[in-house]
């Protein structure tokens, strides 16, 4: 995703992880920006060189990208046995 606002230009992934507490490890959220302008308390803004949401603890006075989540992103990972792998002691079947 492209975002531009006053001159400047972002490239920016579709999704980010987002500081906080979730049911996940790493959740990754697609957003919404809001806007570049310093974040208030409780807002997630983005930083770093691989962007990442991070909630503001307080009203800074950096201007950073204002972003607000918008849906999870359910990201599976499969796992597949190598040929004659056992698992908890019992051979594992392929079916």
């Amino acid at each position: 995703m492209i975002y531009r606002q006053n001159g400047k230009k972002w490239t920016l992934p579709d999704a980010v992880e987002f500081e906080g507490r979730y049911d996940v490890a790493y959740p990754r959220f697609s957003f919404v920006v809001l806007g570049f302008r310093k974040p208030k308390k409780g807002e997630h803004y983005l930083s770093g060189a691989i962007p990442h949401a991070y909630i503001a603890p307080n009203d800074l006075s950096t201007e950073y990208l204002v972003v607000q989540r918008k849906e999870k992103l359910v990201l599976r990972q499969v796992w597949v046995p190598e040929k004659n792998a056992k698992l908890n002691g019992e051979q594992i079947i392929y079916s």
